[in-house]
């Protein structure tokens, strides 16, 4: 079948990294993608691999009544059997163009939950209007996540059209690499043996870097020494908010900001401890997934499938206290001192991914709705 993706924006971030994956490694079918906005490196990436990518450019007003008319020429010239849609914004185009065309609709649900003083306006109405026509419109609304899938369905979303298909991830590609992890450490110059813990997100109110920072400075001073290294963007010297948290919190000494990477991998395996203080929106952190897939213990608050992904391999914390988190850190890194459990809990957390989250796994599920629905 032709598959047509319909999302709101391809930046690097996890639906459209969950996209790229799910086209690349789907060799059933064929797709193409329309992003709402602009192409971004995901799309510049889908493109290289021989995927058609078309921007409708719509990130304003003034740009929206052109974006439609290039929507609906492409929408013509491409000989589709189904539509794909991922987020809000998309679930409501890709319904209209169903109703238009008379192909069948897919929605992608990611967003755990939304933030009333983060989220815009018009990303609550159109989850409104998703609501309301979620019982008539789409064939299946496939979430990446049970958590996701409750919260939506609490809503006003059609419980009875929900499919959860969790994220899938290359094994063999997220994998232990001991040299990925001494090259990045000659690289920032760390040590072999000294504990790193890993952030990795964009800077941004969901993530709560404040939170982790204010915990990583309580936890160093139980006297553990360790490293922070902080990965995403903005995650550099340039964010004078992020500055100013380093400084408040006397971390300047003891953090290293990259800024965004394309090898994940190798930063998972450079680190010791993944930790993730999300406090909403979360449906499933691929960050978790991607690290004990390395072998990578994590620590995280108790947000969309962090606990359903982390399972006993690694900490959940439920409160938003640093007292509490600082306790966790502290707990992990006094365990990296004990080789044999330590071993032990990394290939707990690589097996988990084997058995529950890969790429192959993803795949299957997504052609088990898109061909069973459509075998006629």
């Amino acid at each position: 079948m032709h598959i047509l993706h319909i999302i709101t924006g391809l930046r690097p971030s996890g639906a459209e990294l969950v996209l790229y994956r799910l086209i690349l490694n789907d060799h059933r079918n064929t797709h193409s993608v329309i992003s709402l906005t602009q192409v971004d490196e995901i799309g510049t990436m889908l493109i290289k691999n021989g995927v058609d990518v078309y921007a409708l450019e719509m990130q304003n007003f003034w740009n929206y009544a052109v974006g439609v008319l290039r929507l609906f020429s492409i929408v013509y010239k491409i000989q589709f059997d189904l539509i794909q849609s991922w987020m809000y914004h998309a679930d409501v185009v890709a319904s209209c163009i169903s109703l238009l065309t008379g192909k069948p609709v897919y929605w992608g649900v990611r967003n755990g939950t939304l933030s009333v003083k983060y989220s815009k306006s018009h990303t609550f109405l159109a989850l409104k209007f998703c609501s309301f026509i979620s019982h008539r419109i789409p064939k299946k609304i496939i979430s990446c996540s049970n958590s996701a899938a409750n919260t939506h369905v609490e809503l006003g979303y059609d419980k009875a059209r929900f499919i959860v298909i969790p994220n899938g991830f290359d094994t063999e590609i997220y994998k232990p690499n001991s040299a990925s992890r001494l090259s990045i450490r000659s690289e920032l110059s760390i040590p072999a043996s000294l504990p790193v813990i890993g952030f990795v997100a964009r800077f941004d109110p969901q993530k709560n870097h404040g939170l982790f920072l204010e915990s990583a400075s309580k936890a160093l001073s139980s006297g553990i020494e360790f490293k922070i290294l902080l990965v995403g963007r903005d995650m550099s010297s340039k964010n004078y908010l992020l500055s100013s948290m380093i400084k408040r919190y006397s971390l300047s000494n003891h953090v290293i900001t990259i800024g965004p990477q394309r090898d994940i991998p190798s930063i998972m395996n450079c680190i010791d401890l993944l930790v993730s203080t999300s406090s909403f929106g979360e449906a499933f952190p691929n960050v978790l997934a991607e690290a004990m897939a390395c072998g990578t213990p994590c620590l995280s608050t108790d947000v969309g499938d962090s606990r359903q992904i982390i399972g006993d391999t690694g900490w959940i914390v439920s409160s938003y206290r640093p007292e509490e988190i600082s306790v966790a850190i502290y707990r992990a890194l006094l365990e990296i001192t004990d080789d044999y459990a330590w071993n032990y809990r990394q290939q707990r957390c690589r097996q988990r991914i084997l058995s529950n989250y890969t790429i192959e796994d993803m795949v299957s599920g997504y052609n088990k709705i898109w061909v069973g629905d459509n075998s006629d």
